[in-house]
């Protein structure tokens, strides 16, 4: 549940991203309900910040990982020196939210992604949600979160407050 009372205008774009976002975020539920129920789960979640546009921001991020030119339905793996992730592209981001995707993954663990860039309090955010599922989730997020942390961290750096 979320909810904002404005008194001005100054807010529409970030309701409309957050109620452009939940679709798919009841998509990654509705997958964990249908395919995981019941299984332990093991997350990881990465979020960092460009003052480049949503389009440069995305060609950067998306240019490293190779999900540029994916269409949904097509297979898809980090390219090397990424730790190791892959699956099939689920659905590609409309409107909005237009540079994210959703990934069903089969390595390192049974899971799904939600990786993107989009238009954030005047700033673009690139983000990386990866729920993995089954006995070698834990271990898996354990071994990978930090690399991936660092891959974020250097790239789209957190800004600096005050």
């Amino acid at each position: 549940m979320h909810s904002l009372f404005a008194s001005t205008a100054d807010w529409d774009d970030q309701l409309d991203g957050l109620e452009q976002g939940w679709p798919t975020y009841f998509r990654i539920l509705r997958r964990y309900l249908e395919t995981f129920k019941g299984m332990g789960s093991s997350a990881m979640q990465f979020i960092g910040f460009s003052t480049d546009s949503e389009t440069k921001t995305w060609e950067k991020a998306g240019g490293e990982l190779g999900l540029l030119e994916v269409a949904a339905g097509q297979k898809w793996s980090a390219p090397d020196g990424f730790p190791r992730l892959s699956g099939v592209v689920d659905s590609l981001g409309q409107g909005m939210h237009s540079n994210t995707l959703l990934l069903r993954l089969d390595s390192p663990a049974p899971g799904t992604a939600y990786i993107g860039a989009f238009s954030c309090a005047g700033m673009v955010q690139v983000y990386m949600a990866v729920y993995l599922y089954g006995a070698n989730a834990k271990a898996a997020v354990e071994r990978d979160e930090p690399t991936w942390q660092t891959w974020m961290g250097e790239r789209f750096p957190m800004p600096q407050m005050g």
